[in-house]
């Protein structure tokens, strides 16, 4: 309830930590626990993605506290790198740096994820 009051910086604060999180805890779980080997062949890559995103995503349940409250802590600060975001690339409100951080985020988590399965294949 505290971080929706926080309106667009705490939704950002968020997934700014989750993006960090997932990206982080997969590439962990990837090259540690799963060990995944090169040249597996695409579906044995895809079933053992699937089977690290599963492992990542029970992960997340533990950590979704910790997550939450980082955003809290953090959503001020993002307040105003959002306000700076809307100045620096002439944006017209806050909803359009919004937009450009989901999709940031997005990006790079799909980049990080495809390249280490493309890696694999």
């Amino acid at each position: 309830e505290q971080l929706q009051s926080l309106g667009l910086a705490g939704v950002v604060a968020y997934s700014l930590f989750n993006t960090l999180y997932y990206t982080v805890a997969f590439l962990v779980v990837w090259f540690t626990v799963a060990n995944v080997p090169a040249g597996l062949g695409p579906q044995a890559v895809m079933r053992k993605a699937a089977e690290v995103f599963a492992l990542v995503w029970a992960g997340s349940q533990v950590t979704k506290l910790l997550r939450a409250g980082a955003a809290l802590a953090f959503a001020p600060a993002v307040d105003k790198g959002l306000e700076l975001a809307v100045k620096q690339f002439k944006l017209k409100s806050k909803q359009q740096a919004f937009a450009l951080v989901v999709a940031a985020c997005l990006a790079l988590a799909a980049a990080v994820f495809g390249a280490v399965v493309a890696m694999h294949v």
